[in-house]
């Protein structure tokens, strides 16, 4: 079975935290994390995934908070 490779952002550095060892406790793989909009985009495209899910309000790539 292949792991899922999962990029973690959040504003809050304890939610990464927590989401990080949940997921990896469930025997998924966190490759990365971001704290903002502007560092998901940035890891996004350095990771290159083949599929993902944008669970939070879409935004404009030029309206990302920083």
């Amino acid at each position: 079975m292949v792991k899922a490779k999962i990029l973690v952002v959040d504003d809050a550095a304890f939610m990464r935290m927590v989401l990080r060892e949940m997921l990896v406790s469930d025997g998924f793989e966190v490759v990365a994390e971001g704290g903002n909009g502007a560092e998901a985009v940035q890891l996004y495209k350095q990771l290159k995934p083949i599929w993902s899910r944008w669970t939070s309000l879409c935004l404009r790539w030029t309206e990302l908070p920083r």
